[in-house]
């Protein structure tokens, strides 16, 4: 190719090469586009430079340095800088397809963000809004197809909000649907603890180490109620966060449901105020009970097993199946019939001295008896008989 340039052009020029030409070229094969030199490729309007290719392979806009260097091994070698306006780049989509910016990490070894953003200054690293004012939309989603191992969301800090944490529970999306059985004795066991964070051993959780906190051990938990303690993988808890960050997932952190504690609390408020009412019941029932013809520490009974019948008599071999309770007197003289927890009974040895853990039923006297047949039985000893009396745990039932 011969080129005759006018003075100052620096032609004529004489090359074998290809060349560029402005306003389209017709290209029969795959052409090179900048230098055979270790030297830059600038692109200019109005006399100045407004990007620049660098002779290490970085594309630069808006800039002719590298402002934030790329760190070893990274494979994003395009950089926008921002001097004059307020964003350094714009991605606007205004079709009814596509989205406006995509990035995807493809390799399951990589542990760098697909997309990231961080500030220095009070607004957000990463902001997502839904911009319409009616209609349904998502500010910011996050998804995981790997939900037993995954997290479609995690967050080192604290999370303000404005509105509600809402759990997507439609009957549609569930199966195996249970009652749950009681569950008042399994939070008796719960431990509630008082602790501080341990933020600077694990200075990748962004933890405040002069806040007092309230809550579960997960082991501790994890023997109560394991459905809602799981050990799962996080960003390695001992690196401290920063930008453009290859930071691996750790196994063998236990982690806490909380949220699924407010069904099993309900439960566990439902059944205490059933024995609320129950006991009230009690009470009412008691009132209205003629004591006289009971006898201390024997076991009652009333003809159909109830506080509200109008036939309350000492039990006897042929009342087993009617047994309601023993009768106390306190120290204060009250009087009632105590129909759950632990009494003392005066004790029988006609079927040999009670010890603990025999189960219980009742005399032709209304004395506890070791029950030594299928029947019905007023519980089981807590400890051994001694000086004709046994402490006995009120369970009636019809013993196999």
């Amino acid at each position: 190719m011969v080129v005759n340039g006018t003075a100052g052009s620096g032609g004529p020029v004489t090359s074998t090469a290809g060349a560029w030409l402005l306003d389209g070229n017709t290209n029969t094969a795959v052409k090179g586009f900048g230098t055979n030199s270790n030297t830059h490729v600038d692109f200019e309007t109005n006399g100045i430079t407004r990007g620049r290719f660098l002779n290490t392979g970085e594309m630069l806009w808006g800039n002719t340095g590298i402002i934030a260097p790329a760190m070893a091994g990274d494979p994003l070698h395009s950089y926008v800088v921002n001097n004059t306006n307020n964003w350094a780049f714009n991605a606007i989509n205004t079709t009814a397809q596509g989205g406006s910016v995509f990035g995807s990490n493809t390799s399951m070894a990589n542990a760098f963000s697909g997309i990231e953003g961080s500030t220095n200054g009070t607004g957000s690293g990463i902001k997502g809004m839904h911009m319409a004012i009616s209609g349904g939309g998502i500010g910011i989603q996050g998804v995981t197809n790997s939900p037993a191992a995954a997290w479609a969301g995690i967050f080192m800090g604290d999370i303000g909000l404005t509105g509600a944490i809402w759990n997507i529970s439609d009957a549609r999306f569930k199966k195996n649907i249970l009652p749950v059985s009681s569950v008042l004795a399994k939070v008796m066991e719960l431990k509630v603890k008082k602790y501080n964070m341990r933020a600077d051993e694990f200075p990748g959780l962004s933890l405040n180490p002069n806040k007092s906190e309230f809550g579960f051990i997960a082991q501790e938990l994890k023997e109560v109620f394991p459905e809602i303690v799981q050990q799962k993988a996080i960003p390695d808890p001992l690196v401290l966060n920063s930008n453009k960050q290859n930071k691996e997932m750790v196994e063998g952190y236990y982690t806490v449901n909380y949220i699924s504690l407010v069904p099993i609390l309900t439960k566990a408020i439902q059944e205490q105020q059933n024995q609320i009412l129950a006991l009230n019941e009690q009470i009412g029932l008691q009132t209205q009970i003629d004591f006289s013809n009971l006898t201390q520490s024997r076991i009652i009974a009333s003809d159909n097993a109830r506080l509200n019948s109008e036939n309350i008599f000492t039990a006897n071999l042929d009342s087993k199946p009617y047994i309601i309770g023993v009768f106390e007197i306190d120290a204060i003289g009250n009087q009632k019939i105590q129909t759950n927890g632990v009494v003392t009974v005066d004790a029988d040895n006609e079927n040999g001295q009670i010890l603990a853990g025999d189960h219980v039923t009742v005399s032709s006297l209304g004395k506890a008896v070791k029950s030594i047949n299928q029947e019905w039985v007023l519980g089981v000893a807590v400890a051994n008989e001694a000086s004709g009396l046994v402490e006995v745990r009120i369970d009636i039932r019809f013993k196999h």
